[in-house]
């Protein structure tokens, strides 16, 4: 079984998507067109501002688990 990823270009007017398979890069649509567009070397693709970015997306930027010692002051 395999599974397809909707093209965006024909779910709405929006210009600009994010790439499902990587963050360093985006879809680029022209009409019903479809274009995979990369980001350069170290850049990330930032939806909010529909640009690449140096900063990752504030997703990755989060930690998963607290690394500090609750002891610890600050």
């Amino acid at each position: 079984m395999s599974l397809a990823v909707p093209n965006p270009c024909l779910m709405n007017l929006q210009q600009f998507h994010p790439f499902a398979f990587s963050r360093q890069a985006y879809i680029n649509c022209d009409d019903e067109l479809i274009f995979f567009q990369p980001c350069n070397a170290k850049l990330y693709w930032n939806q909010e501002d529909k640009r690449c970015d140096r900063l990752l997306p504030a997703l990755l930027r989060t930690p998963f688990i607290n690394l500090k010692n609750p002891n610890q002051q600050k």
